[in-house]
């Protein structure tokens, strides 16, 4: 007889490849209000490098403005974190994923431990409403989680 079993629960920090920085701003070679001229500031720049920095927000746009260039020299960056299972379906194999949370700023993250332990903690939760919907008894999910890995990709 086949038994559904849980093998692992990890949680993963994984690097968020597109992240939405529209709040900070964007970059153009058209000039438009409130723009910060690249050239000026940083006395140059690079061939096929936009001139322009259109801030999303007019009272902080210095800081959006540097905070984007330090983003683009990989000074920081963003990540996401999801609860990942590898479960046993029938003999086969599945992996079943929370929702995620993306546009984690790491150097937050990297300051703020109960912050990422709050996250954390809601995608196991949401992970492990979704291993109950398909079956699994709290009590084993309950000790999957008890030992879980934290997984940075």
């Amino acid at each position: 007889m086949i038994t559904n079993h849980i093998e692992s629960i990890k949680i993963h920090h994984i690097l968020d490849t597109d992240p939405d920085t529209s709040w900070m701003g964007k970059y153009s070679n058209t000039k438009e209000k409130w723009a910060i001229d690249r050239q000026v500031v940083n006395r140059r720049i690079g061939r096929n490098e936009y001139r322009y920095f259109i801030p999303a927000n007019n009272d902080n746009r210095m800081e959006d403005y540097k905070r984007m260039e330090a983003l683009n020299r990989g000074d920081w960056y963003f990540i996401g974190i999801v609860a990942k299972a590898k479960v046993v379906i029938n003999g086969i194999i599945q992996h079943l994923t929370s929702g995620g949370l993306w546009g984690i700023e790491s150097d937050y993250a990297n300051t703020d431990k109960k912050y990422l332990d709050q996250i954390e903690s809601e995608q196991l939760t949401e992970l492990s409403e979704t291993l109950e919907c398909i079956g699994f008894a709290r009590e084993e999910i309950l000790k999957a989680q008890e030992g879980y890995e934290t997984v940075k990709e």
